[in-house]
């Protein structure tokens, strides 16, 4: 099934939000009108939202039964055929409230990986969708066998689903295995291409889903990344060559947007295509300065690097759209003063992308070492193993010697170093 013809029999969505915090009712309300875009996104109507906050979450339905027997109502009258509840929900209680209101059930998990099954174009984010998926539903399976071709065009049923096959429980443990192998293959490729980049620092972009990171890489370098004013536009990373105002070059990777409560087994499967912000020189966030809810966005980036375990590497915070601001709006400023290398922009207005471009040159000149060295015109060769991983400022020669001046990181300097003195280092 096309996004066309899903958008044309839109299924009728309710979508339900909770929480056990009075105090947390403004954040409640804000993840639901995220989760109301989401589900356009995906192709459903949203014909009514509620939400419920009380002491303690009910361990069959999580909601009370009032609420419940509130939301079964509204189902009938509006002839709703699909509700989202914004917190993830355990399989009993999926079981349990379908059974209750008669219609199919899913959470805010599921609706993410629905959207990802609708944007995965690759193979690498196709399997990765598919782990994802599988992992998910595993323990959310009501029999012995499941049918996934009764679901195709279903919300929260794309992805494996469009296969076409009847898998078991053991099948589909068998595929999770055989899945995760591929993307280990995957993920140990990257890491050997990481290596091979002759030592071009690499900038990883990063942010919210829809801040503007493809809008970014298509300015610097016309990679033809998809932009759309939608959430997870692509999934797709995409790495392109670059030749900063000073001549040096480095590799920008567009990397998939983050989300508030992005799903654990998101993250766990595309671990392969996040490895290359593990790995990155730089990581550079960009921000929708013209979100209302910029701080709750910025947060939930932080929570996604904590969960990859990435850390101590410099960052540079790009304010976008600064052309969809008032004047007399001071809280980017404040944030802009609050955070280290910061820029306010505007990526479709090409506003202040040469400041950019100076920060990415001076964390870099910052990691660079200068040195000379005399280099006997017999192990003049020696360069050439790490010549692709430094920059040569000035050559000179003389009767015995060609005398270089060589800027680079750290540890290529010392393999030279090393090589020279006839010490040799363990290979790259």
């Amino acid at each position: 099934m096309t996004l066309k013809s899903i958008a044309n029999s839109a299924e009728k969505v309710l979508l339900v939000g909770f929480s056990t915090d009075e105090s947390k009712r403004s954040e409640l309300i804000i993840s639901l009108n995220e989760l109301k875009e989401l589900t356009e996104t995906a192709g459903g109507e949203v014909i009514k939202t509620v939400f419920q906050i009380r002491n303690r979450a009910d361990s069959k339905y999580l909601i009370g039964a009032g609420k419940l027997e509130e939301i079964r109502n509204i189902c009938e009258i509006e002839d709703i055929s699909l509700v989202i509840f914004d917190e993830e929900i355990s399989p009993s209680q999926q079981r349990n409230i379908e059974k209750n209101l008669k219609c199919r059930v899913i959470d805010r998990t599921a609706l993410i990986l629905d959207i990802f099954a609708i944007h995965a174009h690759t193979s690498e984010s196709k399997l990765q969708v598919e782990l994802a998926k599988y992992s998910y539903d595993l323990p959310r399976l009501k029999n012995e066998g499941v049918d996934y071709s009764q679901q195709v065009g279903m919300i929260g049923a794309r992805g494996p689903g469009e296969t076409q096959l009847e898998l078991d429980r053991r099948a589909i443990k068998k595929r999770i295995s055989i899945l995760k192998e591929k993307l280990k293959t995957v993920e140990n490729q990257r890491k050997i291409q990481g290596k091979e980049r002759g030592g071009i620092p690499a900038v990883a972009i990063i942010g919210y889903t829809n801040a503007g990171k493809s809008s970014l890489i298509n300015l610097l370098t016309g990679a033809g990344a998809i932009v759309e004013d939608k959430l997870f536009a692509t999934l797709d990373s995409t790495s392109r060559k670059f030749i900063l105002p000073n001549n040096k070059k480095i590799i920008l990777t567009d990397t998939v947007g983050f989300i508030r409560k992005l799903p654990h087994q998101l993250v766990e499967a595309f671990k392969s295509t996040l490895e290359v912000v593990k790995y990155a020189d730089i990581l550079l966030h960009i921000v929708d300065s013209s979100d209302p809810n910029i701080d709750l966005k910025i947060s939930a980036v932080y929570s996604v690097l904590e969960e990859l375990k990435i850390g101590n590497i410099p960052t540079i915070t790009f304010f976008n759209k600064c052309d969809e601001l008032n004047k007399d709006d001071l809280k980017i400023h404040k944030l802009k003063n609050q955070t280290v290398n910061a820029v306010i922009g505007s990526v479709k207005e090409n506003k202040n992308i040469d400041i950019l471009l100076s920060k990415i040159i001076e964390i870099l000149n910052k990691k660079s070492v200068v040195e000379e060295f005399k280099i006997p015109h017999s192990k003049y060769y020696l360069l050439s193993k790490i010549f692709d991983r430094i920059q040569i400022n000035k050559k000179e020669y003389d009767e015995e010697n060609v005398i270089v001046e060589i800027e680079g990181e750290k540890e290529y300097i010392e393999y030279l170093r090393l090589k020279l003195n006839g010490n040799p280092p363990e290979q790259w």
